[in-house]
């Protein structure tokens, strides 16, 4: 056997590792850093925004860098530069983050540059070379002289993206269950070493091998196309579809659909996919199937949005999850088809960069300031079906594209009406199938994608007045903590706030019963038994309770405020405090409280604002912030639990409500128990006793919940009945600030 084939074979593998091991870097460093910053500026959105535009950023930067100094220098003269550019990382390395630093967030205070200059310093070098290594590696590649593939690198894309799905895949599974943060930084600080001795050894393959007169395949691979603006454009906007597309449906199945906790890896998994299938040197599905193929998905999807379907949940899911995989599959394949020769190939990759950061910027910061629900989901779907590329159709929508979606609106608005009016369907469970009318007469124009997509705008469009099943929505408010929307059910007789499908608390309609608590904090409950608990143990002391709650919902719990109790709840989204206070949807704190100064509401992160109260200031603190898909997990915590054990009086009670469809937490809380010298108790309220009023007239939702004491502390006499059980000894370590483990918690 020849040695030039086997040379470039050994060539081929350690461009390919090499970028593999960069994606996979890439990959691990966010969710690190970002665990790293949770406990000192907790889960407040623009945390996380912040954090994520830092590192699309960042990216483009690299990216834009990797193009010029190309451009500038040729790939020689690039490669020698990128040598020394590798060694300064090393200098900030390992990763790390002195809490000093960093500003804590407080109410009326946004650390957006402060927390940008603390990336900055703690990871914006490494990031920055590693976010480089993509498209120097494969640019040098085409400039290697391999007689095969030399000249269309682009299947290496492959490579790197296969890398991204190992480490999202591992991090969660593998990484963070067993390797604390401190570990973490030094193992990724040696991968990052490795991965410049790969790039190191790729450079001077370049500086040896590479000449201008490198000879060219006699036929190309690729397009030699001008790289026009008309072009650019196009790449940006294939770029930014999927990118707005990926966050929109993410957002849309863990809010409406599924909040279940790390869903959002399966949505970027098929998104890192779709980039591998169609840049593969041989791509395994037809571009042209997956365009005839997405207005099937499209028109499905649109269907369940109308109808705000959520049931059964594994067909919604996968309806939703292989419509936007399709999109991706046609917008990426249209990239492919269209990227240019491999001299162009770092600005090829420089706008698809810039597209994708466009998609963070119009979900993370424009969407929650210009729409008042996840409309961005929809728009994705519109775009994507304007996406479609079919022989022979213009690009550009036509008078007949648009009197045709006309029709279509006034068509769907006239379906909408008649059904509101009649109330043919009071549960709202048939008369959604009528707007298969107007699908179906827009699915028929499936072969002129403008027609096709403005009819399907259309169809949204009208459909925004359908009253669900759920009840009218009587007030809709969105910021970077989400939408929250409170609506009365369709007899009128609660009123209730939500988040996506979780409820954050109910209150009854008659006058009667107003003030009586509903959901998870009835009378009966646990809720009721800790209360009764609390003033069981105060009985004869001349000073009233102090009651903490973190969490605020409709501000429920207030019905067994006493009349001198001092009551402070800890919030971090001013829209459910203003909500909250607004009589015109719930009387909770006015009836209780009237507008005294015994009621403190502090707005912020409840773990960073809990640490201005004094040392034993309640006798009963309430966690109340772990119903919904994306539990703060920096509230369960070693560090956490050590925090409310100071802010709890001597025989204080701490409280917990881990109802959650898809985690169980009891086992974390046991864990922190043991390790912290408490005892804890436990109450699964799953089964109305008989004597209870029937639960659809109560407001009654099932619900979990443990109150932990101090060992030595005065007992509780809730164990006394038989519905409370002691929780087993803790089994494994407890979470940490470096240490959690949300998949061991998931409900599998």
């Amino acid at each position: 056997m020849s040695r030039k084939p086997i040379a470039e074979g050994i060539t081929l593998a350690r461009f390919a590792i090499t970028l593999f091991v960069g994606a996979a870097l890439l990959f691990c460093v966010e969710p690190m850093v970002a665990r790293m910053l949770m406990p000192l500026l907790g889960g407040a959105p623009a945390v996380w925004i912040t954090c994520m535009l830092f590192f699309q950023a960042v990216l483009l930067l690299g990216y834009a860098y990797a193009h010029a100094t190309t451009a500038w220098l040729g790939v020689r003269g690039q490669a020698a530069l990128h040598l020394v550019v590798l060694a300064l990382p090393l200098l900030a390395l390992p990763i790390h983050v002195r809490a000093d630093s960093v500003v804590s967030l407080s109410h009326g205070q946004q650390p957006v540059l402060p927390l940008l200059a603390v990336l900055t310093v703690m990871v914006g070098l490494p990031f920055f070379v590693v976010g480089a290594t993509g498209p120097l590696v494969q640019r040098w590649f085409s400039r290697v002289g391999h007689h095969e593939v030399g000249a269309d690198p682009y299947f290496l894309y492959g490579a790197s993206n296969l890398g991204s799905l190992l480490a999202l895949a591992a991090y969660p599974a593998l990484i963070e269950p067993w390797v604390g943060l401190g570990l973490q930084a030094r193992l990724w600080a040696w991968g990052y070493v490795a991965l410049a001795l790969l790039v190191g050894s790729c450079s001077v393959t370049v500086l040896v091998r590479a000449r201008p007169d490198d000879p060219k395949p006699a036929k190309p691979l690729v397009q030699h196309e001008p790289v026009t603006l008309a072009r650019r454009v196009r790449w940006i906007v294939y770029a930014f579809v999927p990118s707005t597309f990926l966050l929109g449906v993410t957002s849309y199945i863990t809010t409406d659909v599924a909040p279940i906790p790390l869903f959002w890896v399966v949505p970027l998994t098929l998104y890192l996919t779709s980039f591998i299938l169609v840049f593969a040197r041989r791509p395994p599905l037809r571009h042209a199937l997956m365009v005839r193929v997405l207005p099937f998905g499209i028109t499905a999807t649109v269907m369940m949005v109308l109808v705000q379907a959520s049931t059964p949940m594994p067909l919604i899911l996968l309806v939703h999850l292989s419509t936007f995989f399709v999109a991706s599959m046609v917008c990426h394949g249209e990239l492919a088809n269209d990227r240019p020769s491999a001299e162009d190939l770092t600005e090829f990759y420089l706008w698809i960069s810039v597209g994708g950061v466009l998609g963070g910027v119009a979900n993370g910061l424009l969407a929650p300031r210009v729409f008042r629900s996840l409309v961005e989901y929809p728009i994705a779907m519109v775009l994507a079906a304007a996406c479609r590329r079919v022989p022979g159709e213009a690009r550009w929508p036509g008078k007949k594209d648009w009197a045709f979606a006309a029709g279509v609106l006034v068509l769907t608005l006239a379906v909408v009406a008649a059904g509101n009016a009649l109330r043919l369907d009071p549960a709202g469970h048939v008369f959604p199938l009528a707007f298969a009318l107007p699908l179906f007469v827009t699915y028929g124009q499936l072969e002129h994608p403008s027609r096709y997509a403005l009819a399907i705008a259309a169809t949204l469009l009208g459909g925004v007045s359908y009253d669900a099943s759920v009840g009218r929505t009587i007030h809709l408010e969105r910021s970077f903590f989400g939408v929250v929307r409170v609506t009365r059910d369709r007899e009128g007789k609660f009123v209730q706030i939500a988040h996506g499908n979780t409820i954050h608390g109910r209150q009854r309609q008659d006058p009667a019963h107003r003030d009586e608590p509903t959901a998870y904090y009835t009378r009966s409950g646990p809720v009721g038994q800790i209360f009764d608990e609390l003033h069981a143990r105060r009985a004869g002391d001349a000073r009233p309770a102090a009651v903490g709650i973190i969490g605020l919902g409709a501000g429920g719990m207030a019905s067994y405020a006493g009349p001198t109790e001092p009551w402070t709840y800890y919030e971090i989204n001013p829209a459910v405090v203003a909500i909250a206070e607004d009589p015109a949807y719930f009387t909770f704190l006015r009836d209780a409280f009237g507008g005294s100064a015994r009621l403190s509401i502090v707005l912020g992160d409840a773990r960073l604002r809990l640490t201005d109260a004094r040392d034993g200031a309640y006798d009963l603190l309430v966690l109340d912030a772990f119903s919904s898909d994306a539990i703060p997990a920096h509230l369960l915590t070693r560090e956490a639990f050590n925090l409310y054990r100071t802010k709890l009086s001597a025989r204080g009670i701490l409280a917990v409500h881990i109802s959650n469809r898809y985690l169980d937490l009891a086992p974390v809380l046991a864990n922190l128990a043991s390790d912290g010298g408490m005892v804890g108790f436990l109450r699964r309220d799953r089964d109305r006793d008989i004597t209870d009023p029937a639960p659809a007239e109560l407001g009654w939702t099932p619900s979990d919940w443990a109150v932990l004491v101090r060992q030595g502390d005065e007992p509780l006499v809730l164990p006394r009945d038989g519905r409370w059980s002691q929780f087993p000894a803790g089994r494994g370590a407890p979470w940490t600030d470096d240490f959690s483990d949300l998949v061991r918690a998931f409900r599998w």
